[in-house]
């Protein structure tokens, strides 16, 4: 396989000219946004499931999974299925890939290794459901189970190379920076373990479950923490505080750190612009009633993200990144907490409605 073919899709390339008149053409004014049309749309597929996975690309191939229990290989320009390989239980887990290999966890408690062909090349079992998604770093995939552990396995065989048991189950994506591992699990604490041995070098007790994965930036380590708990700024060499903000509802998902600013959501539908050096708030966008579960995707001078409204629509939102201004809202009928993947001048992600989508970046030029 060429060098070319290793590129992931998720680089993001200078945008291209939108589709001319889409949002003008089914332009519905509400209090936040400009809704549009289905002529921003550039391909749906369905599956047989709800699809909270998060796609991820490899040159013209996309790869997500689906409850319905299948993980799809499919073309990035047309949508068309390439592939599918069965597994029969739920998978709401951001595949990763790594070289030739596909790693994609299950409700049926197995991490997946399968070849961009759509062979299997390994499974590890585990105690009960898998988290969100994995990590590969230096030859060792890391992930998390609802047994409450963190895994360190051969990225090759699947061998195990170590596990640390936390106090409840590890939902959390981990992140690996400088051979250490640092992930949160629904005991309440936030744990920074040794990448090699799986020993911790340190742990904080925080005051909600952490269900979200995290993100380092230079020395210091970012996650928010359920419900009415704080969103936190660590340094990263002994875990102290370096800040924290706190709001009434809590954050669920992983932050997007960009040029020295921190993006992401929380459980009540705002979607915010924080400076990682000195936790300020510098823009806030809300919503409406419902919820962010979907990390943010920076690119052509916008931030992307998926909602479920409770009340209000759920659907794939762009907002301006240096004011929060909305720019478009591409209403669904069901909860999109896939994490966008944007690769030039096109948006990809899955549904709860069933579907992937692909839907022009820059709709407005």
């Amino acid at each position: 396989m060429s060098g070319s073919r290793r590129a992931l899709l998720a680089a993001v390339g200078s945008a291209a000219a939108g589709l001319a008149g889409c949002a003008g053409d089914d332009r519905d004014e509400t209090p936040t946004a400009a809704r549009l049309g289905e002529c921003a749309r550039r391909w749906r597929t369905g599956t047989g499931g709800a699809v909270a996975s998060s796609p991820v690309g490899l040159d013209d191939r996309l790869y997500v999974a689906s409850d319905d229990g299948t993980l799809y290989s499919l073309h990035a320009d047309t949508g068309a299925v390439d592939w599918e390989f069965e597994i029969g239980a739920k998978l709401p887990f951001n595949p990763v890939v790594d070289g030739e290999t596909i790693y994609v966890g299950s409700w049926d408690t197995a991490l997946y290794a399968v070849d961009t062909d759509g062979t299997e090349q390994w499974r590890f079992e585990t105690g009960d459901k898998l988290g969100r998604g994995a990590t590969v770093a230096d030859g060792t995939v890391y992930f998390g189970s609802e047994d409450g552990h963190v895994y360190a396995a051969d990225a090759a065989t699947g061998a195990e190379r170590w596990r640390y048991r936390t106090g409840a189950g590890v939902v959390a994506t981990p992140v690996i920076a400088d051979e250490r591992v640092y992930v949160g699990s629904r005991d309440r604490t936030f744990y920074a373990l040794d990448a090699v041995a799986g020993t911790p070098d340190w742990t904080v007790s925080t005051d909600a479950s952490i269900v979200g994965g995290a993100r380092v930036g230079g020395d210091r380590v970012y996650f928010g923490s359920s419900y009415e708990s704080p969103f936190y700024a660590l340094h990263r060499d002994d875990g102290t505080t370096a800040w924290t903000i706190t709001n009434d509802t809590g954050f669920s998902m992983r932050p997007t750190l960009v040029d020295g600013t921190l993006y992401y959501g929380d459980n009540e539908s705002r979607i915010q612009a924080v400076d990682a050096a000195t936790g300020t708030v510098r823009w806030r966008t809300d919503l409406g009633y419902g919820t962010i579960l979907s990390a943010p995707a920076v690119a052509n001078g916008l931030v992307y993200f998926g909602n479920a409204g409770f009340r209000d629509p759920s659907g794939m939102n762009a907002v301006d990144r240096e004011t929060g201004a909305v720019r478009w809202r591409y209403i669904r009928d069901d909860y999109v907490h896939s994490n966008p993947l944007v690769s030039g001048d096109t948006v990809y992600f899955g549904c709860y409605d069933t579907y992937v989508y692909a839907i022009d970046a820059t709709p407005d030029g």
